[in-house]
């Protein structure tokens, strides 16, 4: 059975942790291994094939402390008869050397986060869409992750015009409501450059780079709009 939002009743990808709708946390359930039927968090059995929840996850969990104290072990003794019996503690402080490489080791092969924006020489590039759902997510984690930075973006545009109180042009790249909001992003374009605005149309593709500005205050409170001084456009 597919899992749906607890708030709007969206349906659910299979570990989402929140709504792509209206942004509202999920709790957190567990899947039964043998018949699929999903509980929440906690529940020890399947009301419905009565198999214990997470069995499967436990058996194959690796024993990482044991293998530890393995591998230190056998560290220390080879070292010892090498030394010729002469230096335990020279061996202990090999073994403990020999475990902190190995942990060395494997921090430096762990992989990061696939859905993170990537980054290159402090310079970020980011989907609109995904930078969007951050600022739907969490506005104060997205201001700390984007204010300020450079951002190569791409997103489709949805709107072209003038901003209120300023000579800047603007493309609107993304646009979503949820939670009661209107969250957009927007390139904030020179005078200068208007005629690359002009060589637009609404669903044509953009790829841009500029300084975030982050969170724009507007006469309307439910109106989100995060602004970027764009600096080059599809170029």
């Amino acid at each position: 059975m597919a899992k749906k939002c607890i708030k709007c009743g969206q349906e659910l990808q299979d570990g989402a942790d929140f709504c792509p709708e209206c942004g509202e946390k999920q709790p957190k359930t567990v899947t039964c291994p043998k018949c699929g039927k999903s509980y929440p968090e906690g529940t020890t059995f399947c009301s419905e094939c009565g198999n214990r929840l997470g069995e499967e996850k436990t058996a194959s969990e690796p024993q990482s402390s044991p293998s530890i104290e393995k591998n230190f072990d056998e560290a220390a003794d080879n070292l010892s008869k090498a030394a010729g019996g002469r230096g335990k503690l020279f061996a202990i402080m090999g073994g403990i050397i020999v475990v902190l490489i190995i942990a060395v080791i494997a921090l430096g092969s762990g992989g990061g986060d696939s859905n993170s924006p990537s980054k290159s020489k402090g310079d970020i590039t980011v989907k609109a869409e995904d930078m969007i759902n951050d600022y739907i997510r969490d506005q104060g984690t997205a201001e700390k992750q984007y204010k300020d930075k450079t951002l190569t973006i791409s997103g489709t545009v949805y709107y072209k015009g003038q901003f209120k109180n300023s000579q800047n042009y603007m493309i609107g790249i993304a646009y979503r409501s949820a939670a009661g909001k209107d969250y957009k992003i927007l390139l904030s374009v020179k005078p200068e450059d208007v005629s690359k605005l002009n060589q637009l149309k609404d669903g044509d593709f953009i790829h841009a780079k500029g300084m975030c500005v982050g969170i724009v205050k507007q006469d309307d409170p439910t109106e989100i709009s995060i602004q970027i001084k764009a600096e080059k456009i599809n170029e």
